[in-house]
């Protein structure tokens, strides 16, 4: 396991491998026999008496199938017992051994060695043994034994044992009265400990997981893994918080060739901050119903709208606002989409839009053309139809029927292209309560809109970066949306949306249906890209735009300001590799008239090698919602042979606060891995810092210690995207 595997470049670990101290003798070895041959012996003499014992000695080889035996001397009787003595070495697919004297019977495979070395294939396991006793094909017996996967060299830790019992059909090994070491330091003491022998789910107690938090207090939780079936298995986890008192986690998972299910609950049943029950539940399934259908539920509730600050364990859904419960069902086709869907909402702290409702759809059936169709000659076809109804509270508040059917005549070719469309728009109202929309009646909107989207490509060849390729793509978008009254209209799921560069080329510059701005506009943006001329990787990309108005739009929403001029902002955008090791973005809003930047997102990433990453992020935006400015620094660094540093500092520039502050490090040997991070953090904008150290010790092939802390920051060191 290693803190940065899923989100950064994995630091250049150790070249590591399961050590055999048997290795040498075992290349040596023949081949191994098929599986009807008979056993075959070789040695330097043999001696033989009537009743059939005898003995064979000087470099004794006796192999059958896969197993193999090795010794000085080597006596057998009648019966087929077999004893050894001298150097003895035993080969199986389950395990070898090396020992100063043993007894064995081939037809049983059974056997007993004294004064042992081991090696487990499966696990990668050795160790030392006063005795190994083989009782079968796939069981074993290790008495007095000293445990460990670490090389023969570097054994940081190892578990004594007065008995292991190895079981290589269930995959796991029992060790009592067991003690585990780490650098000679005692851990963990107990009477009985499980722990795997091979890659297989095996069900068992996981490694606890140990961490802290302000919110929390010790966080403590030891998970039981239940392998129920090869396709479906469970996790009850017990969870001890110093501060909220105790909690049951449960997970269940399904798998099916056709579908995978995903069931998550947490109950508290009383919070002592809080004085209540708190519980969250989750239920997520994907099914393909047929090569064309598929079905989705993802739905998430929890008790209180705080939940998740206090007692959530996911950064991902710990920074919600709201949950979305969902189930669809879609029809999955190259010329139609068509979606049958439900769908709610529990609010958790909606402080950016307070004043927006959540509406639950309670249906929605929408189905469109993915592409536009050839309809009659050069004339193509496309649209779409929707109907929902919407829910508040467990109460209906309206239905709303929405349609569109666009006419087009594209021209394309490989130096540009030409699409004038002239589309038809109706949308409908019914049933609505005046109580929870502020509207009544039927009032509908039925407007035509026209738009020609043109562009051109030029290419050059340049003498840049060896001789790349240069483009230059000027394009053209004219829009005529006639004035409709929309103030009758409710509204449901409709804001306006933020200004950038693809707002300059679409329709609507709302989200939702329920507002459709009048527009007579002509937007006009120019790209420019360097491609290398062998696979047309692209190497520069830069593109502005702005769109003119020839008449002003009036505001729709309650969070939009009047428009106070005839243009828009400059949008100007540049991403680009400068080196194999250097990639930047710079996304601009300019504002002309003022002579000021509304938005600003600046990006640098520097990825020189494994476990090597720099990210530097500024973002500062101004608008009506809300102003912000923020710098965040994220990094990953070897600071030595085996170790790694990580860190994020995320600051708000505008509030002059730190909203998250995280120094972390790794250790990775090929026997054990550590991993120490302290994150400070801020959850929500009215509440204090909260502070967490997390903490992982894992001994590789054997178990982990600790928090999950790869989880927490796989999660958080991601190159900033905005």
């Amino acid at each position: 396991m290693s803190l940065l595997g899923l989100s950064l470049p994995a630091l250049a670990a150790p070249v590591c491998g399961p050590v055999n101290p048997l290795a040498g003798a075992r290349l040596a070895l023949p081949p191994p026999l098929a599986a009807d041959a008979p056993a075959v012996a070789s040695a330097e003499r043999a001696e033989f008496d009537r009743s059939g014992a005898g003995q064979l000695v000087g470099e004794v080889l006796l192999q059958q199938q896969a197993l193999a035996l090795r010794a000085d001397t080597l006596r057998f009787s009648a019966d087929r017992r077999l004893d050894l003595a001298g150097e003895v070495q035993l080969f199986s697919p389950i395990a070898d051994v090396a020992a100063s004297r043993g007894w064995f019977r081939l037809p049983e495979r059974r056997g007993l060695f004294e004064q042992t070395e081991f090696f487990l294939p499966d696990s990668g396991g050795r160790g030392e043994a006063a005795v190994v006793e083989l009782q079968g094909e796939s069981r074993g017996v290790l008495r007095e034994v000293y445990f460990t996967t670490c090389e023969d060299e570097d054994t940081d830790w190892r578990l004594r044992a007065d008995r292991i019992d190895l079981n290589f059909d269930s995959g796991r090994g029992l060790a009592r009265n067991a003690q585990l070491r780490f650098q000679g330091v005692p851990l963990l003491y107990t009477p009985l400990f499980s722990f795997p022998i091979s890659n297989e789910r095996l069900s068992g107690f996981l490694a606890p997981r140990i961490g802290q938090s302000d919110t929390a207090g010790l966080d403590l939780a030891v998970p039981y893994y239940w392998n129920i079936a090869p396709n479906q298995d469970a996790t009850i986890t017990p969870r001890y918080l110093s501060r909220r008192g105790e909690q049951l986690q449960g997970e269940y998972r399904l798998l099916t060739a056709d579908s995978e299910s995903v069931l998550y609950g947490e109950l508290l049943p009383t919070d002592e901050v809080t004085g209540t029950e708190r519980s969250l539940l989750s239920l997520r399934n994907r099914t393909l119903l047929t090569p064309r259908w598929r079905a989705q539920l993802d739905a998430t509730t929890v008790s209180d709208d705080r939940y998740l600050n206090d007692l959530g364990t996911e950064l991902a859904i710990t920074s919600s606002r709201y949950l979305d419960r969902r189930a669809e069902l879609d029809l999955l086709s190259s010329d139609w989409a068509v979606t049958l869907r439900a769908q709610d909402f529990q609010v958790l702290n909606n402080f950016r839009y307070p004043d927006v409702e959540a509406f639950a759809r309670l249906p929605q059936i929408r189905a469109g053309s993915r592409r536009a169709r050839p309809l009659l000659g050069p004339v193509h076809v496309d649209g779409y139809a929707e109907a929902v109804r919407f829910g508040l509270s467990g109460s209906s508040a309206g239905q709303r029927s929405d349609g569109e059917i666009g006419l087009s005549t594209p021209l394309v070719r490989p130096w540009g292209y030409l699409q004038p469309r002239l589309a038809w728009r109706h949308t409908g109202y019914y049933d609505l309560s005046s109580s929870l929309t502020g509207s009544e009646g039927s009032p509908s909107r039925s407007l035509p809109y026209a738009s020609v989207d043109s562009a051109l490509r030029f290419e050059r060849d340049t003498r840049l970066g060896g001789g790349l390729v240069q483009t230059l793509e000027p394009r053209l978008y004219a829009l005529y949306v006639p004035d409709r009254s929309q103030d009758e209209l409710p509204l449901f799921d409709t804001r306006l949306a933020e200004f950038d560069f693809l707002r300059l080329f679409t329709p609507n510059r709302y989200t939702g249906t329920d507002r459709f701005s009048p527009a007579q506009r002509v937007s006009v943006g120019v790209a420019s890209r360097l491609l290398s001329p062998r696979n047309g990787e692209e190497r520069l990309a830069a593109q502005v735009g702005q769109s003119f108005y020839l008449e002003r739009p009036d505001p729709l929403t309650l969070d939009e300001a009047p428009l106070e001029r005839d243009y828009s902002d400059v949008l100007g955008e540049l991403r680009g590799n400068l080196s194999r090791t250097l990639q930047a973005r710079l996304e601009l809003k300019w504002d002309p008239q003022d002579a000021e930047f509304g938005r600003q997102i600046v990006g640098l990433r520097y990825a020189p090698g494994p476990g090597r990453l720099l990210n530097i992020a500024y973002r500062q935006r101004d608008d009506t919602l809300d102003d912000l400015e923020q710098l965040d620094l994220v990094g990953a660094w070897p600071i030595g042979a085996r170790w790694v540093a990580v860190g994020r500092w995320f600051h708000s520039l505008a509030e002059d606060r730190n909203l998250e502050t995280l120094a972390g490090v790794e250790y990775q040997s090929c026997c054990w891995s550590a991993q120490l991070a302290a994150r400070r953090f801020i959850r929500d904008v009215d509440d204090d810092a909260n502070l967490g150290v997390f903490f992982q010790l894992e001994l590789k092939g054997f178990a982990a210690l600790g928090e999950d802390v790869e989880q927490l920051l796989q999660s958080i060191l991601v190159p900033y995207e905005d």
